[in-house]
C-alpha cells in the first residue's frame, strides 16, 4: 500500500463472512478501468471471523478492524478517514456494500461521467435486486418535500432501462461513487444517521 491509488472502494462489513466471498471475487475479477485500486474492508466489531477470513485469504484487501459497530455511516467516516490519511491524493472513492456483487464493466462508465462532467459529485451504477437480477432495485433517489428518499425506478424490469443517464437527488450508498476532493471538504456522514439516511 505505498504507492497512492487512483481510487478507494469501502466496503462496511457487519457480520459480513458469508457475503464478502461473492463481493470481494467481483470486485477483484472486474475491469479497473485503468485504475489502480486499493479495497478497504471496514470490520464493525462482526465477531464472526470475517476479519481473520479476510487476512487469510485477501491479503491484497486492507482491512480496518473497528471495536464497536459504528454502523453505515460511522463506518464508512471512520474508512475514509483511514484512508484520507494514507492516500492523501487519491481521486475517487467507492463506497460498495458487502452484500454487492458488480458487474464486470461496473467501475468504467462510472469513472467516464465523472471525468466528464465535473458538476457531479458522485454517480451510481443500476443496482438490481437479487433475485430476481432483472429487476431494478434503484436508479438513484428523489426526495420528497418531508425528507423521504425514494428510490428510482424500484421493482421496474431491467429490460425497460432507459438508454440515457440522469440526475438525482442522492446515490445509493450500495454502490456508488465520489470525488475525494469533496469528501475531503465536507466528510461523508452525519455519523448520528446509523445507517440508511
Amino acid at each position: 500500500m505505498s504507492l497512492t491509488p487512483d481510487l478507494v472502494i469501502l466496503i462496511v462489513a457487519y457480520r459480513g463472512r458469508a457475503l464478502l466471498p461473492g463481493c470481494l471475487e467481483a470486485l477483484l475479477g472486474a475491469d479497473s478501468a485503468g485504475l489502480t485500486t486499493q479495497i478497504v474492508v471496514v470490520d464493525n466489531a462482526s465477531h464472526d471471523g470475517t476479519v481473520e477470513w479476510l487476512r487469510e485469504n485477501h491479503p491484497q484487501v486492507a482491512v480496518l478492524e473497528l471495536p464497536e459497530n459504528l454502523g453505515f455511516a460511522g463506518g464508512n467516516n471512520r474508512g475514509w478517514e483511514w484512508a484520507a490519511e494514507r492516500f492523501p491524493s487519491v481521486k475517487y472513492l467507492a463506497l460498495v456494500n458487502q452484500d454487492v456483487t458488480v458487474d464486470l464493466n461496473w467501475l468504467r462508465p462510472l469513472i467516464v461521467a465523472l471525468d466528464a462532467d465535473e458538476s457531479l459529485a458522485s454517480v451510481q451504477p443500476t443496482v438490481l435486486l437479487d433475485p430476481p437480477r432483472d429487476t431494478i432495485n434503484t436508479l438513484g433517489t428523489r426526495s420528497h418535500y418531508l425528507g423521504f428518499g425514494f428510490p428510482i425506478g424500484y421493482r421496474q424490469p431491467l429490460a425497460e432501462l432507459p438508454a440515457t443517464t440522469h440526475r438525482v437527488d442522492s446515490v445509493s450508498g450500495s454502490a456508488c461513487i465520489l470525488r475525494t476532493e469533496l469528501a475531503r471538504q465536507y466528510g461523508l456522514f452525519d455519523a448520528r444517521l446509523f445507517m440508511y439516511l
